[in-house]
């Protein structure tokens, strides 16, 4: 993707949000990899209360807390995730899917 807007004309300036062609919850992907890995992993689901509580327990500053605990909420809300055709448009293939990017990065997780 990078080095077809580096070597094509057309890009300059131009500012691409690249994701896959799926949306995935967070225990979907950790299904998948599971999956992929052939091992048991198990997502465990917190609140942004309790998430926060934990962060502020291991030191971390009140407002990078705060902050986060709002973004958190977002993801859980399911009012952050989107798609875009950016890879397409740009590189003329579909993106691929995250069950595809974990069997090539398999070798990663040992």
């Amino acid at each position: 993707m990078a080095a077809v807007a580096l070597i094509e004309d057309g890009h300059v300036g131009k500012a691409y949000t690249l994701t896959g062609p799926e949306l995935l919850t967070v225990s979907e992907q950790v299904g998948i990899l599971s999956r992929v890995l052939g091992r048991d992993i198990k997502y465990v689901d917190k609140t942004p209360g309790e998430k926060a509580r934990e962060d502020l327990a291991a030191g971390q500053p009140e407002e990078a807390v705060e902050a986060e605990r709002d973004l958190y909420q977002l993801f859980r809300d399911d009012r952050i995730a989107f798609l875009t055709d950016s890879v397409a448009t740009v590189t003329g293939r579909a993106p691929h899917s995250f069950e595809y990017w974990c069997e090539r990065h398999v070798y990663e997780f040992d």
